[in-house]
């Protein structure tokens, strides 16, 4: 992480300085406004597709990492393909089955 070493104290102003920024005096209030509007939202409403395709990638990757780990001395685990994020749509796409609702709407609106 970049910000090791750094004391939770002064971590703003860490921040403020290599970002030559400076923080609103109402960032407090502004932070809490935004947090009960997301905990109050499905994470679908504010959650793209592509950060959910790339938390599976990071979640698969660090789950492989785990369970090679947890392995004893002489047993190995392989990995027949190696996702990452510029190949995940060409490895997972023709292994998603289509939902319906998505089925239909192209049914209906492609000529």
């Amino acid at each position: 992480m970049c910000f090791e070493g750094v004391e939770k104290d002064k971590l703003q102003a860490y921040i403020e300085k290599v970002c030559s920024a400076s923080t609103p005096s109402s960032f407090k209030k502004d932070i809490k406004a935004l947090y009960k509007e997301i905990s109050s939202s499905e994470p679908k409403q504010y959650t793209r597709g592509k950060f959910e395709l790339w938390f599976f990638v990071k979640f698969i990757n660090q789950l492989y990492e785990v369970i090679r780990k947890q392995l004893s001395k002489g047993e190995s685990l392989k990995m027949r393909t190696q996702i990452g994020e510029e190949n995940a749509i060409e490895i997972l796409g023709p292994r998603t089955k289509m939902p319906e609702s998505l089925r239909v709407f192209l049914k209906e609106n492609i000529n």
